[in-house]
């Protein structure tokens, strides 16, 4: 279970300064529908948080525990770092003609993809006995900026 609070904790924090709720709010304000919104969200974030996890559970036993850690560590550190960078605007998707729920799911899912609190949670998901609660708990944190 300390994977569920550290990546809790962490997805809060990590997606606090990101761009993935500033996506977010410009597509709740735009279609002012900001259930879907933060529907697309969770499973966007749910989605990439598992593919970390499932990274991590690939790589997990190739390492030793103390690369375990180590690669807790850096995934730590550079999440740290990436946290205080200032973000442009993103894109607001006005040119994508998919629809709503498509637009909503792939561009938060595509802004996501490859974040720092993936790579926490592959670290976190490497470590634990419990590697699904990193995901869990990276959702939730992050789904409460997000929303």
């Amino acid at each position: 279970m300390d994977a569920l609070m550290a990546a809790l904790v962490l997805g809060a924090i990590t997606q606090a300064g990101d761009r993935t709720p500033w996506l977010a709010a410009i597509l709740a304000d735009r279609w002012r529908t900001p259930a879907l919104v933060v529907a697309a969200a969770a499973v966007a974030l749910a989605a990439n948080y598992a593919i970390g996890v499932a990274a991590g559970l690939a790589v997990g036993p190739l390492l030793t525990p103390e690369a375990r850690l180590l690669l807790l560590a850096l995934a730590l550190l550079f999440a740290g770092l990436g946290t205080g960078w200032r973000h442009r605007r993103p894109d607001d998707l006005a040119g994508w003609r998919i629809g709503r729920v498509a637009t909503a799911l792939l561009g938060l899912f595509v802004m996501v993809l490859g974040d720092r609190m993936q790579f926490v949670a592959a670290a976190l998901g490497a470590r634990s006995v419990l590697p699904w609660a990193a995901a869990v708990g990276a959702t939730i944190g992050a789904l409460a900026v997000v929303a």
